[in-house]
């Protein structure tokens, strides 16, 4: 069973705010893997799951031309009206990151921040990137690290979800550093390699931080949903008591651990 993130209308729910408040903090990674592929004026880049146009708006103000495609159109109109207020040279569509509509060997550089580690078929995932590569081309694609690493996301999570039955076992995301090597060779790709990569998130208080997450944080719809109103109270009361017991009643400084993996089309 796939995991509800590879589903777009749990985005849709969060996407009117994700651009406002996750945009700042991402745009750390999607800097550092536009570093790594060494994306310049006059590229053609590939941004899947593109979300409200992260690395799509860094990479055009380097001077390159983005193709921004996401599964969700909500994220899609996002990144419209981020395009209406600041144009770019990018050119955005609702579009499958599994089966892209578009022309083989197109592109410099192909990009998935935190989007293909969700495909319920990587495989696909990754073979696509490859296939819209130009030869000597680069994909970078990244993942979180096992939410075990992450404390306060473990705190918040586990309070969250303790009325929960425990969920169905689910095919697992892409959370291992070693499952890139075996992930994109297998899709054709030389040269692979990964870095491990962190940025804090900070919050001024405990339900500052609750209220960004019941806005944004796309694998709560369906905890919410499960749990009704009563139910949601009641956990976030718990949760709200989990994290200060854990992190105190100051601001909250969390860091959120991720790989950056990249390769190369022959």
């Amino acid at each position: 069973m796939s995991s509800p993130l590879s589903q777009p209308e749990v985005w849709q729910a969060v996407a009117p705010h994700y651009a406002a408040e996750l945009v700042p903090t991402f745009e750390h990674y999607a800097n550092e893997a536009l570093d790594l592929a060494g994306v310049g004026a006059g590229q053609s880049v590939l941004d899947v799951a593109c979300g409200p146009g992260t690395l799509a708006f860094l990479a055009a103000r380097r001077g390159a031309e983005v193709m921004a495609v996401d599964f969700c159109a909500g994220m899609i109109g996002e990144l419209a009206a981020r395009l209406a207020e600041t144009p770019a040279a990018i050119e955005a569509r609702v579009a499958d990151g599994m089966d892209l509509p578009l022309e083989s060997g197109a592109f410099d550089a192909a990009f998935s921040m935190f989007g293909l580690m969700f495909f319920p078929d990587r495989a696909r995932g990754f073979a696509e990137l490859h296939r819209v590569l130009r030869p000597g081309g680069v994909a970078v694609v990244s993942s979180w690290q096992p939410m075990a690493d992450v404390p306060l996301m473990t705190t918040t999570f586990g309070a969250l979800t303790a009325d929960l039955p425990p969920s169905p076992p689910r095919a697992m995301p892409l959370v291992a550093a070693e499952a890139y090597a075996t992930e994109m060779g297998a899709a054709g790709f030389v040269d692979v390699q990964v870095v491990a990569t962190r940025y804090p998130v900070e919050a001024p208080t405990i339900g500052a931080f609750l209220d960004s997450m019941e806005r944004t944080n796309a694998a709560l719809i369906p905890v919410r949903a499960a749990l009704g109103p009563s139910g949601w109270a009641q956990a976030r009361a718990r949760a709200e008591a989990a994290l200060a017991a854990a992190f105190g009643d100051g601001p909250l400084v969390g860091d959120f651990p991720a790989w950056i993996g990249w390769g190369r089309k022959a």
